[in-house]
């Protein structure tokens, strides 16, 4: 078993905080550098003791890692190969949802990154990109594209062909001479 505390102000409430796992204190400087993980075994009692009325239950949360269930999924992700085509800048996902839950991805959201489910551009939910998928089955298009490539793209052809219109008037006035 994992046990997660996610403290929103941590570095205002760190020294208020004492945890203990089978009545035996367990270091301040465990928890004072943030985020930390402290193995402990499925039969070991722990105690956090909150000396403060500075966390906000909306914003502090107490997570636990069930193992079983999370290997159990990763085992289930790995043996569905839904990934169809990736190239640069797109992927294409064929995924079968059996509900209406978030799919979430690591890939961070950035300006430029589109969404397509089953052929409809869709919102991107969060800071990494998360999906919606309706229930069934699904085809999900992932795209990016710079930011300002196209006009990029635009500027550059616009400048070659003025050069090469210089280019030729100049050739052309040399052969009037």
């Amino acid at each position: 078993m994992q046990v997660y505390l996610y403290i929103n102000n941590l570095k205002e409430v760190v020294s208020k905080i004492y945890l203990k796992i089978n009545d035996i204190h367990v270091s301040g400087d465990t928890i004072d550098q943030g985020t930390k993980l402290i193995k402990v075994n499925n039969d070991d009692k722990i105690k956090i003791i909150i000396d403060t009325n500075l966390l906000e239950l909306n914003k502090d949360k107490l997570y636990e890692l069930n193992r079983e269930e999370f290997e159990n999924s990763i085992k289930k992700i790995k043996n569905r190969n839904f990934i169809e085509k990736i190239k640069d800048g797109y992927v294409k996902i064929k995924f079968n949802s059996d509900n209406n839950k978030i799919l979430m991805t690591t890939i961070p959201y950035e300006k430029g990154r589109s969404v397509k489910i089953n052929g409809k551009n869709k919102k991107i939910i969060g800071v990494f990109i998360g999906i919606k998928p309706v229930k069934g089955e699904n085809v999900i298009e992932l795209k990016y594209e710079a930011s300002g490539l196209k006009t990029g793209i635009l500027i550059s052809l616009t400048g070659i062909i003025i050069l090469i219109l210089l280019f030729i008037k100049k050739i052309n006035i040399k052969n009037k001479i």
